[in-house]
């Protein structure tokens, strides 16, 4: 199954994807200038511009130079909002910490805020996310 994490723009949704990317790959091909993880495809809804980052229900495996505080960055301004509390964020860093040179699924250390508005891909295509170029 696919879960699809809202986000409000295609630039925020690559830069989950490279931050996600970071936490696969070890340093030397972070700085290597190779651009962003594909987790999947960034779904783009072609009337508004909002985008979504797809997680799929697999393991992913955490290099063991990952940066526990590769997302705070993402979260931070959550938190700043006072939408996500910092005990999440510390969760996400100590799930990352605690899984170096192991899979996880990392979906279930992401701040609540962002798991509970994911959405399926049945309710993105009810909602025209996914142009298929066919006039109904």
């Amino acid at each position: 199954m696919i879960k699809y994490i809202p986000v409000t723009t295609e630039a925020a949704a690559l830069l989950l994807t490279q931050k996600l990317f970071n936490l696969f790959r070890p340093t030397h091909i972070r700085q290597s200038g190779e651009r962003q993880f594909q987790n999947g495809r960034v779904v783009v809804h072609p009337l508004s511009g909002d985008a979504v980052v797809p997680f799929y229900d697999v393991l992913y495996h955490i290099h063991q130079e990952a940066d526990d505080h590769e997302m705070d960055e993402l979260v931070q301004p959550f938190i700043d909002a006072g939408v996500v509390p910092v005990s999440e964020l510390v969760h996400l860093q100590e799930g990352i910490a605690s899984a170096r040179g192991k899979d996880i699924q990392i979906f279930n250390y992401l701040p609540t805020y962002w798991t509970e508005s994911a959405l399926s891909e049945e309710q993105l295509a009810l909602d025209g996310w996914f142009d298929t170029g066919e006039d109904e």
